[in-house]
């Protein structure tokens, strides 16, 4: 298990900031020669409540990468409610195999979704952003070189289908 939290505060662009995030995470590992691992993940970051009074509770997202939220990076640690559950097996004593299934919904359905700026300031299209499914594959190519091969699959959910519609395709309302 893993449980870990973050909080931001301060000054933002003159409003004041105050934001938080956690992720909790839970697995076992099954005694088995291919060692067969199941895992529970649920990550949280919030998000902007209401974009008029002049406060910033959205988590910004300091450097890094999205991958422990999301393989398509669809996802990232701002404004977020991720739950996962994944899968990982190493079936020959070379290759690693591993699965997931997630539900994305918006902190705040009045914030943005980051990665496509998308954002209904009304709440009406609700926070359901979707579901993602992936896989991937990593294995050794010589001693010096390895390899991961993936598929990740991204089924929009309500608020995804009704603020992309709102929006002229490749620009999001802010």
């Amino acid at each position: 298990w893993d449980l870990n939290y973050v909080k931001q505060w301060g000054k933002d662009n003159g409003q004041d900031h105050d934001a938080y995030g956690y992720n909790l995470e839970s697995g076992y590992t099954f005694k088995h020669a291919w060692k067969p691992r199941v895992m529970a993940n649920l990550g949280y970051a919030s998000g902007d409540k209401n974009p008029n009074d002049k406060k910033s509770q959205r988590f910004e997202r300091l450097f890094g990468f999205a991958r422990p939220w999301s393989h398509s990076d669809y996802i990232q640690m701002e404004n977020i409610r991720a739950t996962k559950i994944r899968g990982v097996f190493n079936p020959t004593a070379t290759l690693k195999m591993d699965f997931g299934y997630s539900w994305y919904k918006l902190a705040s359905a009045t914030d943005r979704w980051t990665v496509t700026n998308l954002r209904d300031t009304t709440g009406k299209s609700g926070n359901d952003i979707g579901q993602e499914i992936d896989v991937r594959a990593q294995f050794p190519v010589n001693k010096h070189l390895s390899m991961v091969i993936g598929y990740s699959y991204f089924m929009a959910g309500v608020f995804a289908k009704t603020t992309s519609q709102k929006v002229t395709p490749g620009r999001g309302e802010d």
